[in-house]
């Protein structure tokens, strides 16, 4: 069964959100949560189905296998945000979906991104056991770490340094986790990752030394942020070409 959300609890954008993609619940927000716009009907084509059907072909055809999968990939992100801890063990114990599902409607936040932002320490242990995976970004480079910071959720923080999830990252503005927490005063929160920053890059440089493995790349966001760049430095080019030419 879906989690039914009520009006207070719809994961809408505040509209003073960070580039970075912070989340507030905000009953106000003009944009419809991914959630809401899967319970809607999904159009024919976009499932695949041959327009030539006659209607009442397409009435009748059982729900497609893709708009299940959608489906259950909200209803965990739903889970997730509303810090649902009984439903989130069902959905990822009964592995009905993948933990690390990136959401595109919410800048390509994960469920780990919401429970931590939402300081949901028990949920965000529950998905790292079941292969949540800490490293991933969101569009702007942020990972579970800087949603915590934001929000203040010391807890959380506590727990990702504990297994080692990578709190030192630097997002697409080039802010850590800890720069985050500055700017929203969260002063526990700074005294707290000026430590676990020091004490992150030493197991890392272990680690290295040991040849022992590290999760702490989002290689899919790694790619995207390539192509960028070098599309970045092309459009630089042709400017710098055309102003060449026009001397």
């Amino acid at each position: 069964m879906f989690h039914t959300w009520a009006l207070d609890e719809l994961p809408m954008k505040s509209a003073n959100c960070r580039a970075g993609g912070g989340i507030s619940l905000n009953t106000g927000g003009k944009k419809c949560p991914p959630c809401v716009k899967l319970a809607r009907t999904v159009s024919m084509a976009r499932l695949g189905v041959n327009d030539a059907l006659p209607q009442t072909a397409k009435r009748k055809k059982t729900p497609s296998v893709a708009l299940v999968k959608l489906n259950r990939m909200t209803e965990l992100h739903q889970a997730a945000a509303a810090g649902d801890y009984d439903l989130v063990q069902e959905i990822v114990k009964r592995n009905k979906c993948n933990p690390n599902q990136k959401d595109s409607d919410w800048n390509n936040k994960t469920p780990l991104h919401w429970a931590a932002a939402k300081g949901q320490t028990e949920v965000v242990r529950i998905l790292i056991e079941n292969g949540a995976r800490s490293c991933l970004r969101t569009d702007n480079g942020w990972t579970p770490a800087h949603f915590a910071a934001e929000s203040g959720k010391l807890p959380v923080l506590r727990y990702l340094h504990s297994v080692r999830a990578p709190i030192d990252m630097v997002d697409c503005s080039g802010d850590r986790p800890i720069r985050i927490a500055e700017i929203y005063g969260h002063r526990d929160c700074v005294q707290f990752l000026e430590k676990a920053e020091t004490e992150c890059r030493d197991h890392r440089r272990m680690a290295l030394l040991k040849g022992l493995p590290l999760d702490e790349t989002d290689d899919d966001w790694e790619e995207e942020r390539r192509e960028v760049d070098q599309q970045k430095r092309a459009r630089s080019q042709k400017k710098h070409k055309v102003t060449e030419d026009w001397k």
